[in-house]
């Protein structure tokens, strides 16, 4: 079993959610360590190394702050460690776009992009945002809760018995597979065309890579309680909360069997 978590905090990587989800989770339990590392630890790149390790890499509002921090010799350290040295990986958002060699995103009012990644984690490519989980009243936007959707998925609990969640979704890939086969699917898209992953688990070289199309580390219940009443988007905010809160019991069944297969337990 693995017991230290190093969670990526240089802002544009949004740890808002993803820190209070760990603690959630792991804050009682003495033997894991919940460590956030910044630019420096990742150019650097020993601590990636240490055989013990999750790295956790939370969403940001694209691909583009991670690939001008990190350039040729932070993806690069990041491969290296998970192919050889036994560095197992959390990549939620705009990282499971950037773990594919070839993706495309569109942002909000603004014409498609077309992107070669530097970091090549899995045979696949990616392309969104996922139309199909757009609410039909609005179009994307550029508010801070503008664009958060609530996703319906499917997967299978530790019983193999088939359970269903609403799960925060933000402009988050379709992952096309080059060979499905090679993963395994942890969770699908319900209501979107051919029920593309949502949640895949995979090796690579030593190491082992968890991406998330779903904002999986987003808890409504944690983030109800974070959210500021002063805030100009209170309203929406709590609003996606509750309904969150309300039917994520089936969230946190899977987000437990992710921390199993990471943390090998």
């Amino acid at each position: 079993m693995r017991n230290r978590i190093l969670v990526y905090s240089e802002p544009p990587a949004e740890i808002g959610v993803l820190l209070p989800a760990l603690h959630d989770t792991f804050g009682h339990q003495k033997d894991i360590e919940i460590k956030q590392v910044y630019l420096p630890d990742i150019l650097q790149g020993d601590i990636l190394r240490d055989g013990n390790s999750v790295l956790a890499l939370a969403g940001a509002p694209d691909g583009n702050g991670y690939r001008e921090q990190f350039g040729g010799q932070g993806f690069q350290n990041i491969q290296n460690a998970i192919e050889h040295h036994n560095l197992n990986m959390l990549g939620v958002c705009c990282f499971a776009y950037l773990a594919c060699p070839d993706y495309d995103f569109q942002r909000p009012q603004e014409a498609r992009e077309y992107h070669k990644s530097e970091i090549s984690l899995i045979k696949a490519r990616a392309t969104g945002p996922i139309e199909e989980l757009k609410d039909p009243n609005k179009a994307w936007g550029n508010g801070q809760w503008h664009n958060h959707e609530i996703a319906d998925i499917s997967f299978f609990d530790r019983n193999g018995v088939p359970q269903n969640a609403a799960i925060g979704y933000t402009l988050g890939p379709r992952l096309i597979l080059d060979d499905e086969s090679e993963h395994t699917i942890m969770a699908r898209f319900e209501k979107v065309t051919e029920r593309p992953p949502a949640v895949i688990a995979t090796e690579l070289g030593t190491g082992k890579l968890v991406l998330s199309a779903v904002s999986i580390d987003t808890r409504g219940e944690t983030l109800r309680h974070q959210i500021m009443p002063i805030n100009q988007h209170f309203q929406d905010a709590l609003t996606f909360a509750e309904t969150l809160a309300a039917r994520e019991a089936g969230r946190d069944l899977l987000w437990d069997q992710v921390w199993d297969y990471l943390l090998e337990r």
